[in-house]
């Protein structure tokens, strides 16, 4: 027990100048105004476009941070399938797990940039419906 109490104590001393002063914080004084500025933005972590709205993603989430959310409109990709929800990724809950990239069929049967990725999706775009095959 003595032993734990001296580690605590030279643990609070050494980090003592940092826990008072907040000194050596990794964030720059530039970016902590760019962020309370509300200058920096979230990635887009949806390539709405390249959805086809199946909801693996949603379904694969361990943290339940994926929700489908219905369009205002369906989409036709083809003759037999509509899309009609797209996924919303709620980076707060989100674990970085990456089994929704994974899973996605865009990523895993067609072999192309997924549709959903917690860091960054990209600007990829293709044709969905002719990647489907209906056009």
């Amino acid at each position: 027990m003595r032993g734990l109490i001296s580690i605590a104590i030279r643990g609070s001393w050494k980090n003592l100048k940092r826990i008072l002063f907040h000194s050596e914080r990794v964030t720059s004084m530039e970016m902590r105004y760019r962020i309370l500025s509300g200058q920096v933005t979230l990635p887009r972590t949806v390539n709405d476009p390249m959805c086809i709205g199946c909801g693996a993603c949603a379904r694969i989430c361990p943290t339940k941070a994926i929700t489908m959310i219905d369009l205002p409109e369906p989409i036709h990709l083809t003759e037999k399938y509509t899309k009609k929800q797209r996924p919303e990724l709620d980076l707060e809950k989100c674990c970085f797990c990456f089994r929704c990239h994974d899973t996605c069929p865009i990523f895993k049967r067609y072999n192309r940039p997924s549709a959903i990725h917690p860091r960054e999706v990209g600007d990829y775009y293709e044709d969905v419906s002719k990647l489907l095959g209906g056009g």
